[in-house]
């Protein structure tokens, strides 16, 4: 029984959770290099998949999702006072409240999108033909870029500015699924302004890889 009970104890121990690190917004957490407990694998913080569960930011591994490090966005408000009686210190510590907000709404907003991307050719469905050409095409009333297939709609994502390279990477997971049956990957009119941005080259880019699919070869 004694032993019974030392073997328990050892097993609640083993899984008891990692604790994580915990660092402030306003530190260089972004250019930290992060080791994965689970599968030893090395990232950049930035480069790690986010979770913005109020005001924490969860840096996940992006393998294995294993819960890396916590950015602590929180922070008691000094503010008891109108905009015009603030001076001094009180103005530079609003300031940097305003750019803290800016920052965990562009985070949260960067942890939407990679929630919703394609990552991998398993998660598309079969489609029976050997002619198949797909559309990526912009959805203004929800703001999402939809992959479609005549009017089925194969997959949904976060629409994004200047998303040229999220595009391509795209067109190489549809390839890697329907092969050489894959004949155009069309970019809708209503995704120009959002897909090319201000960047020049990348009409020629995403030009180059549907004559890549049409001539059954790639880039």
């Amino acid at each position: 029984m004694k032993r019974s009970n030392s073997n328990s104890k050892q097993r609640k121990r083993s899984k008891k959770s990692i604790e994580v690190p915990v660092v402030l917004w306003n530190t260089d957490w972004d250019r930290q290099q992060i080791t994965c407990t689970q599968c030893n694998q090395k990232y950049l913080a930035w480069n790690l998949l986010f979770d913005c569960p109020d005001n924490q930011l969860y840096l996940n591994c992006p393998l294995c999702t294993i819960h890396l490090m916590t950015v602590d966005y929180s922070k008691p408000s000094k503010f008891t006072r109108q905009m015009s009686d603030l001076t001094g210190d009180d103005v530079k510590y609003y300031d940097n409240r305003i750019n803290r907000i800016d920052d965990l709404n562009r985070i949260k907003f960067l942890a939407n999108v990679q929630k919703s991307e394609l990552k991998s050719a398993d998660q598309l469905p079969e489609i029976n033909s050997d002619h198949i050409i797909i559309v990526w095409r912009c959805n203004e009333m929800t703001e999402q870029i939809e992959i479609c297939h005549g009017n089925i709609i194969l997959w949904k994502e976060v629409r994004t500015f200047q998303h040229h390279e999220r595009y391509l990477k795209v067109g190489q997971i549809l390839k890697e699924k329907y092969g050489t049956r894959l004949k155009d990957f069309v970019p809708h009119e209503s995704t120009w302004l959002y897909l090319y941005g201000d960047y020049g080259p990348a009409i020629s880019m995403v030009k180059d890889f549907r004559n890549s699919l049409q001539r059954g070869n790639e880039i």
